[in-house]
């Protein structure tokens, strides 16, 4: 049999040569078993990062990375790929970077005494031990800080409490 007729029993679909005009569809992100947080939800708004500058006030480091959060319009990630760039590292992605950066220093930052205080939405105690107890650039540390308070301290800790 030659093509056509199979096409015209249907035996097989016809032949497409382009894609289908619509979009695949995807399940909605609430159904997705790895769901990420959305990117919107790392954007402070200037009360934000009014916030967090009075929270900081002291900290002259954490108020030029405040300067910088402000300058990319609040883009908690933006900031911090331009602090990293600004201390010598070199980011190899700008999805998600902050976010592999933060998960690296989960157990620090899980185990600290600062993680009640970042319950309670406060930056200061975790800002200064990541500055001042690891190995992280002081510039980094408070792009980080914020955004495990962002994402929830509980939410962020969690896979270290999850047992295999």
């Amino acid at each position: 049999m030659v093509y056509s007729e199979l096409v015209a029993r249907r035996d097989i679909p016809p032949l497409r040569l382009y894609p289908p005009i619509h979009p695949p569809t995807h399940p909605p992100a609430h159904l997705h078993p790895f769901t990420h947080p959305s990117a919107s939800m790392f954007i402070l708004t200037l009360a934000e990062i009014a916030q967090f500058r009075s929270q900081l006030s002291e900290d002259p480091i954490a108020l030029r990375a405040l300067d910088m959060i402000e300058d990319c319009e609040g883009d908690l990630e933006d900031a911090a790929i331009s602090l990293a760039l600004q201390v010598g590292q070199e980011p190899n992605r700008s999805d998600q970077w902050l976010d592999g950066l933060a998960k690296r220093w989960r157990v620090f930052i899980c185990q600290s005494d600062a993680k009640s205080s970042l319950a309670k939405g406060s930056v200061v105690e975790l800002v200064r031990s990541l500055s001042v107890e690891t190995t992280l650039p002081s510039a980094l540390a408070t792009p980080i800080a914020i955004y495990v308070v962002k994402m929830g301290a509980e939410m962020f800790c969690k896979p270290l409490e999850e047992k295999l």
